[in-house]
């Protein structure tokens, strides 16, 4: 699923009901809201809003998710044991933001309102331990990953991964962050970007978006800025329905049209044995043994990470083989360096495991 985020202290109701409208359209049916910024001089008033906002919503076959902390259960009137007035509000999800002792989420999620209790995942502690402990309902349980407003602060690939297999291995439901760079609304005044990942806050939306999904870690990617242009919505949307691994390219000048051909006409597989230099697609190889594939005439005197390859007719047995190069290592007149996959797209690369099928998108060089 993927989801927007509204922030009503920051535009009108109408603007952000046309922005549910378009989200929509695009096929997004999750929307986050936080509480944890209402103006506390001014609750009903800040609540009456988010009601509006939050019946729109629902109207428009939105999910509803509100970051949520315990103290807030007063302003509702609710509590672990109650969430009646909380499903009254609209609210489908509760995000604890951070939590109470492990009991009462456990409780919380029996609750026969349907409400799912969503927890921080991007905290690695023995949390989501303690809640287990308690026997919760694991279909109204799941995790969801903080947004980072100022740049360094996001997880790294590393802790992102740790933190998440974690809720994985209990078939637990995951959501993640992702940036608008059009988008100038988040919670808080300050706003760098809202991602999850650090090394996505200056990645084309897209991209991040393939990223979560390719991952397979992610079963939700939400966009934590407001407002997402269009094109920025319909990417992601796009994005996220690719049903296979894909990596984009972008060509050398020497580059032949039958070796275009090799990399966009067929679909390749990162064969299991490879090294820890590149993936290997070899499937090709025997599909072209009648015909010639000369050697380029242009080629650099050493292979670096993300370049493409084609290996040439002096390769013999091996003429035709595509490989993506992981490692450095020396180039010979036995192979055409033919591309690279371009440097926004670089990121892509680790999600690709072996036996997996992906395929190649074409991207002119220098985003021409």
């Amino acid at each position: 699923m993927i989801g927007i985020s509204v922030y009503p202290e920051k535009a009108s109701t109408a603007e952000i009901e046309e922005y549910l409208s378009l989200g929509q359209r695009y096929g997004f049916h999750r929307l986050f809201l936080s509480l944890l910024q209402i103006d506390k001089n001014n609750i009903q008033g800040e609540l009456k809003r988010y009601k509006k906002i939050i019946r729109i919503a629902n109207d428009k076959n939105y999910q509803v998710t509100v970051d949520f902390v315990p103290q807030l259960f007063e302003v509702f009137g609710a509590s672990y044991h109650n969430l009646k007035p909380i499903a009254d509000f609209g609210i489908q999800c509760m995000r604890f933001d951070s939590g109470m002792a492990g009991k009462e989420e456990s409780e919380m999620t029996h609750n026969s309102y349907g409400i799912t209790i969503e927890l921080n995942m991007s905290n690695y502690n023995h949390y989501l331990e303690q809640i287990l402990d308690f026997g919760p309902n694991l279909k109204q349980l799941r995790g969801c990953h903080n947004f980072f407003p100022q740049k360094y602060t996001g997880l790294s690939r590393n802790q992102f991964e740790i933190y998440t297999k974690k809720y994985r291995q209990h078939f637990l439901k995951t959501a993640a962050f992702i940036t608008s760079h059009t988008g100038q609304y988040g919670p808080w005044q300050l706003q760098e970007g809202l991602v999850t990942l650090e090394d996505h806050r200056s990645l084309p939306i897209d991209i991040q978006a393939r990223d979560l999904a390719q991952s397979g870690l992610i079963d939700d990617v939400i966009i934590g800025t407001m407002f997402a242009s269009k094109a920025e919505l319909k990417s992601v949307s796009e994005a996220v329905k690719e049903s296979q691994k894909s990596i984009d390219v972008e060509f050398e000048s020497s580059v032949t049209d039958f070796e275009k051909e090799i990399l966009f006409d067929h679909i390749h597989n990162y064969r299991g044995d490879s090294s820890e230099y590149m993936i290997r697609s070899t499937r090709i190889r025997a599909k072209i043994t009648n015909q010639s594939l000369p050697s380029s005439n242009e080629r650099p005197n050493e292979i670096k990470r993300g370049d493409i390859l084609i290996l040439n007719d002096k390769y013999g047995q091996y003429k035709g083989e595509v490989q993506i190069a992981l490692k450095s290592r020396p180039c010979d007149d036995r192979i055409n360096v033919v591309g690279k996959i371009t440097e926004n797209s670089m990121i892509l690369l680790d999600n690709l495991k072996r036996f997996e099928d992906f395929r190649f998108l074409w991207r002119k060089a220098n985003n021409e």
